[in-house]
């Protein structure tokens, strides 16, 4: 009976010298790390480093633009936004001092109609001075809808100061002063929420910035960490050489 043991079991070559068969190198840090230490691979890497720092400079360059603009725009349209509140208000007051005016013709009341006029000129004129590209057109048919009540509340008070009531009344009693100042509202309203978007876009646009300077400040230590290691792991195999 023959009787083979597992340990006495040697593998032979083709030439069944009974020589052991070439097994492949392991892959050790060392081996891995040998490859670094040729002079080709030392240029590609720097290389490398060279291309990573400049990838990090263009796409912070490019974030930082995109902000700068979104930033510029979310203050522009925040400028905007008190403007027209300042100018519906001064409206809202010419036309609460008109209303005081035609019913009790007091004089005080005519003082402070005409300063909230001229406050609705000065507002208006401030408004379409710093009107964007984009809500140019709105904001010229708000003013447009502006002048035209101013028109009507001068028409009502010129009336009274003239001692025409049954003139004013029925000016007031057409709607059509009640009916400009809805169209206002509602043309007011628009603009606002065009505005808001802009500032919703500087919002997400900042959130972008974070997000990405972020990842390239996580990426940059990733890269400084690894050739760290490799660095080390090149001197401890020289070390070990010597």
């Amino acid at each position: 009976t023959l009787i083979i043991k597992p340990s006495s079991v040697v593998m032979t070559g083709a030439t069944g010298d009974g020589a052991p068969m070439n097994q492949p190198p392991m892959l050790t840090v060392e081996t891995f790390t040998k490859g670094f230490m040729h002079p080709f691979m030392r240029k590609i890497l720097t290389a490398l480093v060279f291309l990573t720092c400049a990838a990090l400079l263009v796409i912070n360059e490019i974030n930082f633009r995109a902000t700068s603009l979104a930033f510029d725009d979310a203050a522009a349209a925040r400028r905007a936004n008190l403007q027209l509140q300042s100018l519906m208000l001064a409206v809202s007051d010419a036309e609460s001092t008109q209303r005081s005016y035609l019913l009790t013709g007091d004089e005080r009341y005519q003082a402070d109609f005409i300063q909230h006029m001229s406050d609705i000129d000065t507002q208006a004129g401030q408004l379409a001075a710093s009107a964007q590209v984009g809500v140019r057109d709105s904001v010229n048919a708000l003013l447009g809808q502006v002048r035209e009540k101013q028109k009507v509340m001068n028409e009502t008070v010129q009336l009274q100061m003239a001692g025409n009531v049954a003139g004013w009344r029925r000016i007031v009693d057409s709607g059509v002063g009640r009916e400009l100042m809805r169209k206002i509202q509602a043309q007011g309203a628009h603009v606002i929420a065009f505005n808001n978007l802009r500032l919703k876009r500087f919002d997400v646009q900042a959130r972008q910035s974070l997000h990405m300077a972020r990842l390239a400040m996580a990426g940059m230590l990733l890269f400084a960490v690894g050739m760290i290691i490799l660095s080390w792991r090149q001197t401890v195999t020289r070390e070990r050489r010597e």
